[in-house]
């Protein structure tokens, strides 16, 4: 739940929201009217393998940096959205472009260029500036085909009577002195068609890899067998005249001798008991005499 609640720009924001009074953010209201529309085979919905953004130093060493970079590559994405009040970070998705207001363009047709002109009594009258891309305005054509402007533009033209003048790549061009700035209704088509699309499915993924880690925490796959077997067990027996039972792990078809010494020392000379055995692909024992004559003795067990 808290990771999938990252994936909304409110909360990344700290936008304040209720669900309980009329100030419930408007992106919870999309998701819940439509979250079925986004599966697990939606895209951005596929699980992380890699994150682009470096969780910053600083957090506890005893978090786990995995679920750090979950919740922290998640929470990011969400925060370059605009949220109901508050701006994103991104001139992509953010910069108050999907909050302020609109205007429909002409279907079918490329925009090359847009201007910001005074006006006299609703006529274009003054070319004020060339509008810039990705800072004034920004064209959305998935899912609708409109011109967007951010909130720094907006914040100026706002109330006045001035206006946007569109150029196409047909050499056709369109004006507009009213934007539409409904509340409630700009954000509708950018909310269903942008937000929900990357960041539902962003936290589809996200949650199934949390699951993931959870299940590689809990159930950590075994480590794979050492390349080099070792003795399991050794027990004396006397009812085969003096000897030892050693037990191991066995390769099947592999030959495996004994060997003895009364030394562990690194140039301890070992000498070969007599005794080998064939492996069985389980567990082999292998019985070998026991020199009692000795004070100590030490087996080993070689695979030829």
């Amino acid at each position: 739940h808290l990771l999938a609640d990252v994936s909304v720009p409110a909360h990344t924001h700290l936008d304040p929201h209720s669900g309980l009074g009329t100030d419930d953010d408007q992106y919870e209201q999309e998701v819940a009217a439509g979250y079925k529309d986004i599966t697990s085979a939606s895209p951005n919905a596929q699980i992380p393998s890699t994150f682009p953004l470096a969780v910053p130093s600083g957090y506890p060493a005893t978090y786990n940096p995995e679920l750090s970079s979950l919740f922290y590559n998640l929470a990011k994405t969400a925060k370059q959205y605009d949220s109901d009040d508050v701006n994103g970070t991104s001139s992509e998705f953010g910069m108050g472009k999907y909050r302020s207001a609109r205007n429909a363009l002409t279907p079918g047709k490329t925009v090359s260029r847009a201007e910001y002109w005074d006006t006299d009594l609703g006529v274009l009258s003054n070319k004020r500036r060339d509008l810039v891309l990705g800072t004034d305005y920004a064209i959305q054509a998935l899912g609708e085909f409109r011109i967007y402007y951010y909130q720094a533009f907006y914040d100026d033209i706002n109330s006045s009577s001035r206006a946007v003048r569109v150029f196409y790549t047909d050499g056709s061009d369109e004006s507009f002195l009213n934007l539409d700035e409904t509340a409630g209704d700009v954000f509708n088509e950018p909310l269903h068609n942008i937000y929900q699309p990357n960041l539902e499915a962003r936290a589809i993924g996200y949650t199934a890899a949390l699951y993931q880690l959870f299940w590689a925490k809990t159930n950590p796959t075994p480590p794979p067998p050492p390349a080099t077997f070792h003795i399991t067990s050794i027990r004396r027996v006397v009812n085969t005249g003096p000897a030892v039972e050693l037990i191991f792990p066995s390769e099947s078809a592999a030959t495996y001798r004994v060997q003895h010494s009364p030394t562990l020392s690194p140039a301890a000379a070992w000498t070969d008991a007599g005794v080998s055995a064939t492996g069985t692909g389980a567990e082999l024992t292998i019985t070998a005499p026991d020199p009692v004559t000795q004070g100590s003795y030490f087996f080993r067990v070689v695979k030829m």
